[in-house]
């Protein structure tokens, strides 16, 4: 088995050799974006690792919409948050602790 592929060593300034741990599980070194809710450590936790970004897909050639009025463009991006919310409907259903996407959704937290 290659090791390579499931252990990774991270260099951390300060402190001393003695210091240095191994740790048996996952890791994952994240900014805290809500202090008041996001949990520094989790046990026995549920993770889901989603390999698209979690924002609106757009079709294979970009589509052009045309928009007539200004109340057009409110409707359009109302469509689109309505999408996100039911994508996150669907993965609170399995009640994660953590959930990894490819990229971030910003100003729409799972919690």
């Amino acid at each position: 088995m290659d090791i390579q592929k499931y252990i990774k060593v991270d260099k951390v300034l300060g402190g001393q050799l003695e210091d240095s741990v191994v740790r048996k599980g996952v890791m994952i070194n994240k900014d805290v974006i809500a202090p008041g809710k996001m949990r520094r450590k989790i046990f026995n936790q549920r993770i889901i690792l989603l390999d698209w970004p979690l924002e609106y897909k757009k079709g294979e050639n970009q589509t052009n919409a045309k928009l007539l009025k200004e109340e057009d463009w409110g409707v359009l991006l109302q469509l689109e948050e309505e999408y996100i919310e039911r994508l996150c409907v669907q993965i609170l259903k399995f009640k994660p602790d953590v959930v990894i996407t490819e990229k971030g959704l910003s100003g729409m937290p799972l919690f």
